[in-house]
């Protein structure tokens, strides 16, 4: 089973006071859910950019440690899925497909070919090539 790990997570923007400060949390990919509770601006969204690879944090670390306690970065694990669909309107549903594998570092080929496969397993591969807006909103989901 993999670990998400944040371990004295500190987070702050520019000069004020952290938003998080000597955070740490461990979540199993378990399948149980997870859910982070506390008031507005107590830095909920701060932390899962953060635990997902979009933000850096200030101080600390965050990384997946594996059932051999191996450690990786959080983009190799982490998906995320947006409540706006944030595609590339004019580009192909294959290229939008590839895009998070292309960032992470993946070859073109292996990053399509993953795409495609992706495509396929949600009932998509028909519209590959359509242009991302032409998608309905269940679609780009």
């Amino acid at each position: 089973m993999r670990t998400l790990i944040a371990d004295r997570v500190v987070h702050r923007f520019g000069s004020g006071p952290p938003v998080l400060d000597e955070l740490g949390l461990t979540i199993g990919a378990d399948g149980s859910s997870t859910a982070i509770m506390a008031p507005s601006g107590a830095g909920k969204t701060t932390l899962l950019s953060i635990a997902g690879g979009l933000l850096r944090p200030s101080g600390g670390e965050v990384y997946v440690r594996d059932e051999q306690g191996t450690r990786s970065s959080v983009r190799n694990h982490v998906a995320w899925r947006f409540q706006t669909t944030n595609m590339l309107g004019r580009r192909s549903t294959l290229d939008n497909t590839m895009f998070a594998a292309l960032a992470r570092g993946l070859s073109f080929r292996r990053a399509q070919a993953a795409a495609v496969m992706h495509l396929e397993r949600v009932g998509l591969s028909a519209k590959q090539s359509q242009s991302a807006r032409t998608l309905s909103g269940g679609e780009a989901q």
